[in-house]
């Protein structure tokens, strides 16, 4: 999501056309929808989440206040 929401930002501020994959009516008319994938990311599938995305926020971070129950990436 983060990637294709920049790419939106830096277009938007350069006064450029948005990328977008459709568009979608705001009430207004309609809109360039440039879709994100969103993903549910529980307790249950933080940890394979954290230790296979290196980039986002580190696993020590995540866990400080429950370091009982940080997994070993």
């Amino acid at each position: 999501m983060v990637v294709r929401g920049a790419k939106v930002a830096v277009a938007l501020a350069q006064c450029k056309l948005v990328e977008a994959d459709t568009t979608i009516d705001n009430g207004a008319g309609q809109i360039p929808w440039a879709k994100t994938p969103i993903y549910l990311v529980s307790a249950k599938e933080l940890p394979e989440f954290l230790c296979s995305h290196t980039h986002w926020i580190g696993v020590f971070e995540v866990y400080q206040n429950v370091p009982t129950k940080k997994p070993t990436c």
